[in-house]
């Protein structure tokens, strides 16, 4: 790996770090791995699992289970997960910290989404999946 200076080397790798100024960087030739095209994705991936060693994912629930989320094919799920085992999945309601929906105005009505995820129905079926082909665990 070959950093085009000492700013752009920190803001590879110090935490927390910042995928867009990642991306940002290599689009402007700041940064540059040379190598056999799968060496130089494993170290890309072994820098990412090193840099996120030891970090939290999710909102901690009250149950002790940690709420994640999952956006696969079937749309945006919560996973709630404890001990390494899923314990449910649900649709994603947004909430005030989340962007505001959208309004139109039609005719002197106004119309606005649900405040609800559409998912698809396989999508609430994850933790079924899940269990059938990896023994239930998340890591």
């Amino acid at each position: 790996m070959i950093f085009k200076d000492a700013a752009t080397a920190m803001s590879f790798m110090a935490c927390p770090f910042n995928h867009a100024a990642r991306i940002h960087a290599a689009k402007n030739f700041r940064v540059a791995v040379e190598g056999p095209e799968e060496l130089v994705a494993w170290f890309m991936q072994l820098l990412n699992m090193i840099l996120t060693a030891g970090a939290e994912f999710g909102t901690r629930m009250p149950d002790g289970a940690r709420r994640l989320h999952d956006d696969d094919d079937g749309g945006p799920v919560f996973v709630d997960v404890k001990h390494g085992r899923i314990l449910r999945t649900s649709v994603i309601d947004y909430d005030a910290s989340d962007a505001p929906s959208w309004t139109i105005e039609a005719r002197g009505r106004k119309f606005t989404p649900t405040r609800k995820a559409t998912v698809a129905p396989h999508a609430l079926a994850l933790r079924s999946t899940v269990t059938r082909t990896s023994g239930c665990c998340i890591r």
